[in-house]
């Protein structure tokens, strides 16, 4: 039997959440869109900031390094793929 309630599951993320959101962000690489807000576990996020107008830079199999949009480059963010808790469209 499982611990959790009919119908509920456990916060923390698994594998395939991850790469889920990978393949999410991977698409707003290639697109090159801006991303509304990416709400972060502010536990691990340093100083536990949610990210706001961002666009993807760069993706590897457990991080993702943002940019805030409009910026060529300067203020980059990475955060690992298992600290991000949604991804809100523009």
């Amino acid at each position: 039997p499982s611990p959790w309630p009919p119908g509920t599951k456990p916060v923390q993320q698994s594998p395939v959440n991850n790469l889920s959101f990978n393949q999410q962000l991977r698409q707003y690489l290639i697109s090159g869109a801006t991303i509304a807000e990416v709400l972060v576990n502010s536990i691990n996020n340093l100083g536990g900031a949610d990210l706001t107008n961002v666009k993807v830079v760069s993706i590897s199999f457990d991080s993702v390094t943002f940019a805030p949009a409009g910026s060529f480059g300067g203020g980059l963010i990475t955060v690992r793929l298992e600290d991000i808790v949604a991804i809100e469209a523009v």
